[in-house]
Order: C-alpha cells, then structure tokens, then sequence
C-alpha cells in the first residue's frame, strides 16, 4: 500500500499539468438514454465499497441492460463481491508481477470504449487520471482535483459518504436522487456467497449449547489504521462486562493477528475469539447468528450492517457523521471533543497511520459504560 501511495502522490505534477491544458476546452458530456458499457474506479478500500454497492445497484436499475466493471486494487477485497451479479467485470491493479502490469496497461488502453466512467474516489491522483482518459467521465469536484471531469459533483467533506456516491451517481444518470435512509443501503445479494469448509464446525462450537444472544466485538482496523483500535483494557473491559448477559464473539481479521493472541492468553473462558473467518463466512455468520455488532470504523462494520445487524460504530479519528450507517438500528458513538479531531481526513490527504500526539486521545477518551447501555436497548430493540 506504501508503494501506491509513492507512485499516486509523484503524479500530483501530471494532474495539474493535465488540467491546465485542459481549462479552455471542456469536455461536453454525450447523455444518452441507456448506457450500455459503465466503468466504475474505486480503489480503496472494503468499507468504501460495500457502502457504494448499494449506488452500483442503483445505476444497474436505471440501465438494466448494461455491463458494469469495477476498477478496484486487493484493498477493498474484491472476492467477496464476485458473485453479487452487480459487476460483469472486477479488474483488481496489482504489480506484484510483470503480466500483471502489462494486463494493467491493456485495460488503460480500453477505457475510452466505455459509454461512460464514474469515479467514486476523491483524492487519487491515479483513478482522477484514468477517467479522464474516457470522454464520459464523471467524479467529485475537490480542493485539488475534478476540474476535467465532463460531469462534476461537488463532493461534501461533512457529508455522509453514502449521500456523496448517490449524489455524483445521480448527476451521472440525470436523474433524481431516492430516499437513502432505512434500509435502502441493506444488500441481501451478499448472502449468495458460499462460505468456507470449516464454517459448519466453528459456528457449531460457538452456538452449541447456549441460548444467550451472540454480540460480536471487532477491537482493530488494517495495519494502516491502528490508531482506530480499541486498547487491550477497553476490550477486556467491555468483553466482562457484556459476557455478563451475552454470547460474546470477538471478530480477528489477518491484520489484528496479535490482539486475538493476548486475548487468548488473558481472557480464555469469557468469549469465543474467531481468528480463521473468510468475509464470506462473516457475512453468513453476522447475518444469521448476530444480535448485535460493535466496532469501530471499519470495513467489517459496514458489512454488519449491509446485512442488517443492529450495529454500534466507535468514531474516534474519524467522525460519525461522515461513515455512520443510515440505518434506525445503528448507534453511533461519536461523543469525544478531543480538539484534534477529524484527523482523518482523505479529501485533503489527511491520512496518518498513527496519533500525531502519540496519546490517542479520541480513542480513550471513549465512555465504554454508555455503550454497553446502548447494546442492551439496541438488542431489546
């Protein structure tokens, strides 16, 4: 991911030039009635997706007969999207070898075919460059990039990002934006994926003999954004606590790998700790096993409640209002007035991969008594 971030920032020159040259004469965007081929640039990460699934959808219904292919890299797990007849092609960029590179540059070269191409990122250099390469494109207009597109949104640093991909899909279409709040943003086509071999036997061992409701806990975020992690403390406190009236399941991905590991040694008999779980298995086993979900910002979060979990987010660097769900059965914890809050912030390249003052003061400063409140009205609910 370092590597992206290198070659994404060098090209900062290229843009400015590009756009420079292209002030005085501004593309004229050719609308038609239906779109038959749509190309679709997201390259980060797996929360963005799953929250921008929902528009894809959407644009599929106004063009039903059309071929939609997604541009994205291994960040946003493109997997576990393959099989929700949303795409007709995932094209993940990668350069871990040379025949991935030269495929990578066979597809630059196809994407002025497309009838249009729709950005949906906001701050790469790279995604805003290869939309322009297309006479059709679409993006947000930001502080630093956009001036090209022939179809512009202005994208809204305090909006919440669902209203945002809606808004720049609406522009796209030339029509009306729908109503995006309740369950509009839910996507049942994510139980279509299989889950793994070893599915049957773990669930088995966490529900057998219990009546309890499971409440899931996921403590940590990628390796990327750490500072968003929960402390050893808070999570065992919470993890007391609810295993006081719950089931209490605590959700390790292949990045937090270290956290299931002290928690194995520190809190052995109070909660079951799944640390092998495909997104496949997890989508099956939110769905159908999950009470209530609990986590801070992140792509698990955001799967929870596409299927319909009742969720609670934890917001510290980030803020609610930007990524909460639209949802009637979410609670967003987002109570902190540390002053340097939002840290992150992408629109302007704000992305720090750990606290600047080193003390995570949006992290511990969290109240974890209100919500545990809030779980036992949220599962009461």
């Amino acid at each position: 991911m370092v590597i992206y971030k290198v070659l994404d920032k060098s090209l900062e020159p290229l843009v400015k030039l590009y756009d420079l040259v292209n002030s005085t004469s501004k593309k004229r965007f050719k609308r038609t009635i239906k779109y038959r081929r749509i190309l679709v640039i997201k390259l980060s990460s797996m929360g963005d997706l799953i929250v921008l699934l929902p528009v894809i959808r959407y644009i599929k219904s106004e063009n039903l007969y059309s071929e939609i292919t997604l541009l994205t890299t291994q960040r946003t797990a493109p997997s576990v999207y393959k099989d929700l007849n949303i795409f007709s092609q995932i094209f993940s960029i990668s350069f871990e070898h040379p025949n991935a590179i030269l495929r990578f540059f066979k597809f630059i070269s196809c994407i002025k075919h497309y009838d249009m191409v729709i950005n949906f990122d906001q701050y790469y250099n790279t995604s805003y460059l290869l939309a322009c390469l297309n006479v059709n494109s679409c993006g947000f207009l930001t502080h630093h990039l956009g001036k090209s597109y022939s179809v512009q949104t202005l994208y809204g640093t305090r909006c919440n990002e669902r209203a945002n991909f809606m808004r720049l899909a609406s522009a796209c279409l030339g029509s009306t934006s729908p109503n995006i709040r309740g369950r509009y943003f839910s996507l049942p086509e994510m139980l279509r994926n299989k889950v793994s071999p070893s599915y049957a036997s773990v669930v088995e061992n966490i529900t057998a003999l219990t009546v309890r409701p499971i409440v899931c806990i996921h403590p940590g975020s990628s390796k990327s954004a750490t500072m968003r992690r929960l402390s050893h403390s808070q999570l065992k406190f919470l993890i007391n606590k609810l295993a006081e009236l719950y089931k209490v399941v605590v959700c390790i991905g292949p990045d937090e790998i270290e956290i299931g590991d002290i928690l194995r040694a520190d809190s052995p008999n109070n909660c079951d700790i799944i640390m092998d779980f495909t997104l496949k298995d997890w989508v099956h086993f939110l769905s159908s096993y999950t009470a209530l979900f609990i986590g801070v910002d992140s792509g698990l979060l955001h799967l929870a409640s596409s299927v319909d979990v009742p969720t609670i987010g934890i917001y510290g660097p980030n803020l609610a209002e930007k990524w909460e769900p639209l949802t009637d059965i979410h609670f967003s914890y987002d109570g902190c007035e540390a002053p340097c809050r939002p840290c992150i912030v992408p629109v302007y390249g704000m992305i720090p991969n750990h606290c600047r003052y080193l003390d995570k003061l949006c992290i511990e400063m969290i109240d974890l008594n209100c919500i545990l409140q809030k779980a036992q009205q949220l599962i009461k609910k």
